[in-house]
């Protein structure tokens, strides 16, 4: 094979193993979705999660969220006596016993209490939702990019077969075909690296935006889980709690 033909190789199988940096800049961009406000499993609710200092509490505000310092099995039960009633519900427990408030007045406090973590919570859960939607993009591009990386092995291959053969015009007509080739499937790989690429800054700005509010949310959540558990003090003082077991 001629010098000019053996650096063509080389290139292209530099091409073939090209890293996606925008692969990279979204996986790190990805480990910021792990914020304070989560999906409960299977339900569709935006569960905000705030500081534990005090006994466990969920407090379920209509069908779509809920604000807790405590277990995803506790936010179950919560979840579960909001659908036996349809009303919001704030579920707590003292002393090893479980209760529960349905008093509207009450619950109307608890509501005021954490309405800025809900609000946050709102908008933690559209940031995800666009994480999620870049992570798609991502994936597809990535199985793009692998089904790039194998034709220019086979590619490779061929060319390491045609270098053993005498260099005939037909073998090298084919070896510049080849060449042209792996060179434009280079072209669409390096096409891919910058929409990668692009993705990974915009998961990289969502990420830091859901960073910042995970920070507003720890801030506020000491205060509001201080406060909620003054309310469900003076609830159970004032008779408004109902003991549904342990």
């Amino acid at each position: 094979m001629s010098e000019q033909r053996s650096q063509r190789l080389d290139l292209n199988q530099w091409h073939s193993r090209r890293p996606s940096t925008g692969l990279l800049s979204f996986l790190l961009g990805a480990f910021l979705l792990l914020g304070l406000s989560t999906f409960a499993k299977g339900s569709g609710m935006n569960v905000n999660r705030i500081a534990s200092s005090g006994e466990p509490f969920v407090l379920v505000v209509g069908d779509a969220s809920a604000v807790t310092n405590s277990s995803p099995a506790d936010v179950t039960r919560a979840q579960e006596l909001y659908k036996a009633t349809g009303q919001s519900v704030l579920w707590f427990r003292r002393s090893g016993r479980a209760y529960w408030i349905r008093d509207a007045r009450a619950l109307q406090q608890a509501q005021a209490i954490v309405a800025e973590q809900l609000v946050l919570g709102a908008e933690q859960a559209r940031l995800g939702a666009q994480q999620a939607e870049l992570g798609r993009k991502q994936a597809e591009l990535g199985r793009k990019q692998a089904e790039f990386g194998q034709q220019q092995r086979e590619l490779a291959v061929q060319q390491v077969e045609l270098a053993h053969q005498p260099e005939i015009p037909t073998i090298v007509a084919r070896q510049d075909e080849i060449g042209a080739r792996q060179n434009e499937i280079g072209r669409q790989q390096d096409e891919i690296g910058k929409e990668q690429d692009e993705l990974g800054r915009q998961a990289d700005g969502l990420g830091k935006r859901q960073d910042e509010i995970g920070k507003q949310q720890d801030i506020m959540g000491r205060d509001q889980e201080s406060r909620m558990q003054a309310l469900i003090t003076a609830a159970l003082a004032d008779g408004l709690a109902e003991e549904i077991g342990r």
